[in-house]
């Protein structure tokens, strides 16, 4: 009998397809939140695990980089704005390629009659959860495809916008030293803590009302919030998009579902950078933060050093050297959005980020300042937990080879499960905050793993040792003294150099089975004395913080 193939980007549009009692059908789950439906409500799926291995990885960051290869993604004479052009573009690639691929693996091993789609198609901005692209990417590309609805462009409009800042507002305070942060996200707390104790004034661009707490928080430190507000403007500037082909066959056309949209989204991150640009021009900064380069964060750095006001990138996340050509296209990708080249001063925290820089011959401006913004937490050795975390991705915002597929992740639940039943191990699981939501269904999937959505400080008080895939967490856990388990069943990815001789003692170790894995941990618990002692004498990011700002600021003073 010929199978109906239901296919869809989120539970919400999966449910909206299974309201209609099609026949005969199998379920291709598109993210975790869709994985995790079939499985409570016992829906018949296909295990993608059964058709996809490591090569899709490979595949889908090699193919694209050839589809990128000739194609123009300058759309503005910022650079931070045409890395998010590009990046925008990636996102959709991969989606592409991604499903194209499955849907090809699909139909050569089942007899499919037809792919049923929602017919929804909508882009409310540029990375929403309500974005709904895949019904227009599959009718473009494969014959069996029947939408439910009409495929036709959202009802909701997407405004072009002027955005001006406040006229009590129009510029930084006289007679005060003023430094900008781009946000107070990633610690950047701890740098306002500073700025406040040593009498800076303090100024972050905000294009949202900030809550109550916030609010309270920003006031207390005297942080001055410059609102960034929005008016209607008619006109916007003509973007042209890149030419995009696979295979021979033009896809930019089915990558982007409404030019109309697109341009506006585009002109407006555009005309916040203008907003930015009029309130810096007619200030005195002193010097200027960040921890993203992607987007308008980074433009605010780029805006500074075009007024000669000293640049300081302190990127956000974990670096480190690649091992391979596809890693190292991934670890591009990756610094693209973090790392602005030109600023005066880029901040390398740590030996694993310093390797990172070396290989990718980035030394002019670099300053290897130790921790400054990872988490560091004092915690004593009677610990009894273990942390599972990871980065997760969603459909619409997927990363490859160095980053583990929503599928992939749940098998290492299964996994997980199965080691703390068979050895009584207390497992504590982390999923990433844009899954937060599925905890509840997680816990009933998985009951003997402990899901939590505290934060990495508490969390870190709890635990002896952190096992991940790739993710900040692993510089998070070096900072307070908590060994690192890479944990990578399917042989695939390394990322930092690791302890592969169980028998030796090291702060990170790789292992790829559960053997080793147990292994790994009875030796980490043995030395828990040991760690503790190395580490208690290395709490320092208040003292790094404090040489690194004085270090900066005096160059400008020069």
């Amino acid at each position: 009998m010929l199978t109906n193939i239901l296919i869809a980007q989120s539970k919400k549009e999966l449910k909206f397809l299974i309201s209609k009692n099609l026949k005969n059908v199998k379920i291709v789950p598109l993210n975790l939140e869709t994985l995790i439906f079939c499985k409570i409500n016992k829906l018949e799926h296909i295990d993608l695990q059964k058709f996809l291995d490591n090569s899709i990885h490979k595949f889908i960051i090699s193919q694209t980089e050839q589809i990128f290869k000739n194609a123009s993604f300058s759309y503005s004479k910022y650079e931070s704005l045409n890395t998010e052009f590009l990046h925008w573009f990636r996102f959709r690639v991969y989606s592409y390629l991604f499903v194209n691929l499955i849907l090809k693996k699909i139909l050569k091993n089942i007899k499919v009659k037809n792919i049923w789609v929602s017919g929804w198609n909508d882009m409310k901005n540029l990375y929403s959860k309500d974005n709904y692209f895949l019904s227009y990417y599959l009718k473009g590309s494969f014959k069996k495809v029947i939408p439910i609805q009409k495929i036709k462009s959202g009802r909701n409009s997407v405004e072009s916008s002027l955005y001006y800042v406040d006229k009590k507002d129009q510029t930084a305070p006289i007679g005060k030293k003023t430094v900008i942060l781009n946000n107070l996200d990633y610690n950047f707390k701890r740098l306002a803590f500073w700025f406040f104790k040593n009498n800076y004034q303090i100024i972050v661009f905000s294009f949202n009302k900030y809550n109550f707490f916030k609010k309270f928080f920003v006031k207390f430190l005297n942080i001055r919030i410059i609102q960034v507000f929005s008016k209607r403007r008619v006109f916007k500037k003509k973007i042209i998009f890149p030419k995009l082909y696979f295979k021979k066959k033009r896809i930019d056309n089915l990558i982007i579902q409404d030019k109309e949209k697109l341009s506006v989204l585009f002109n407006n991150i555009e005309n916040k950078a203008l907003a930015i640009k009029n309130f810096i021009d007619k200030s005195k900064i002193f010097l200027a933060t960040s921890n993203i380069y992607r987007g308008i964060d980074g433009t605010i750095l780029e805006i500074c050093k075009q007024n000669n006001i000293p640049t300081l990138n302190i990127p956000h996340g974990t670096l480190s050297m690649s091992y391979n050509k596809f890693d190292s296209i991934y670890k591009k990708n990756i610094s693209e959005a973090i790392i602005y080249k030109r600023a005066d001063t880029i901040v390398s925290q740590s030996k694993i980020s310093d390797k990172f820089f070396k290989q990718f011959k980035i030394k002019k401006n670099l300053l290897s300042s130790n921790n400054v913004v990872f988490t560091e937490v004092k915690k004593d050795t009677k610990c009894p937990y273990v942390l599972y975390a990871v980065t997760n991705k969603d459909f619409q915002n997927m990363q490859f080879y160095g980053v583990e597929t929503f599928y992939e992740f749940y098998e290492n639940l299964k996994n997980l499960e199965n080691i703390s039943l068979k050895y009584n191990l207390k497992i504590i699981v982390k999923p990433h905050p844009t899954e937060f939501n599925s905890i509840k269904d997680l816990m009933k999937l998985f009951p003997n793993l402990i899901f939590s959505k505290e934060d990495n400080a508490k969390l870190f008080k709890k635990i002896f040792a952190t096992v991940t895939f790739s993710s900040s967490i692993i510089e998070d856990s070096l900072n307070s003294g908590i060994p690192v388990i890479l944990f990578d069943k399917r042989s695939r990815y390394v990322h930092c150099e690791s302890e592969t001789k169980l028998n030796k003692f090291a702060w990170v170790y790789y292992v790829e089975n559960n053997k080793n894995f147990i292994k790994c941990l009875k030796k980490i618990e043995m030395n828990k004395e040991r760690y503790n002692f190395m580490k208690k004498k290395d709490y320092r990011h208040k003292q790094n913080i404090d040489k690194l700002l004085k270090n900066v600021l005096n160059e400008k003073q020069k």
